[in-house]
């Protein structure tokens, strides 16, 4: 199977599948997604139901064409997004301790100690701090 490519846009936050002359038999959901992971881009967030839409897009634009070789207009779309991490924080109702809720970043790069103990120090967590557990995130 040729006829597939993965690239970032110019800013780098979302990655395009290109598709153009693939084999439609072994053409699937698994297969975009074993390809993807091979890529350099196999840490951003994958979004599987643009890679059906991918797939639909592309079955149909070769049915229309009647061209069972492939398109001579490629599928272009956005199958892959880059994602800050989030943190959020939930205290309790004496304040007396504070639970830390991390998703991990896709594409860029996780909060380093210093800036998870800043986002604590917002929420108003400055004493206490399990120093071990924060350097273990």
């Amino acid at each position: 199977m040729n006829g597939l490519r993965f690239e970032a846009s110019p800013d780098g936050k979302e990655i395009h599948a290109i598709l153009s002359n693939l084999d439609m038999e072994t053409l699937s959901v698994d297969y975009l997604r074993s390809q993807f992971n091979l890529t350099e881009f196999r840490n951003y967030f994958l979004l599987d139901s643009e890679l059906l839409k991918a797939i639909t897009l592309y079955k149909g634009k070769v049915a229309e064409s009647g061209n069972g070789d492939g398109l001579l207009d490629p599928i272009n779309i956005v199958v892959a997004q880059q994602r800050d991490a989030v943190l959020e924080s939930e205290l309790s109702d004496d304040k007396m301790s504070c639970s830390l809720v991390v998703e991990t970043a896709y594409g860029s790069d996780n909060p380093d100690v210093a800036a998870v103990v800043e986002f604590l120090a917002k929420a108003g967590v400055v004493k206490a701090l399990n120093d071990s557990l924060i350097q273990s995130l």
